[in-house]
């Protein structure tokens, strides 16, 4: 397992093998995670701020029907 000593002939304890290779997956890993995170918030602002436009869009067209109505009014 990845992590554990062995020992070699000489009584010595050494690395199991592979244990570079589970860093480099690890680091692999966590490299995949942290850019699907920063893909998903960056399509998360655009999403946000088209939003933000349809509501200022709509606010504006509320606020023209209003004059329209009060000008019919008076």
């Amino acid at each position: 397992m990845a992590g554990e000593a062995h020992r070699d002939p000489a009584g010595e304890d050494r690395p199991a093998p592979g244990g570079v290779m589970a860093l480099e997956f690890l680091f692999a890993g966590f490299a995949v995670f942290w850019a699907g995170i920063f893909v998903y918030l960056l399509m998360l602002q655009a999403r946000l701020r088209n939003l933000q436009r349809e509501i200022d869009r709509l606010e504006e067209r509320l606020t023209e029907s209003d004059a329209q109505r009060g000008a019919k009014r008076a």
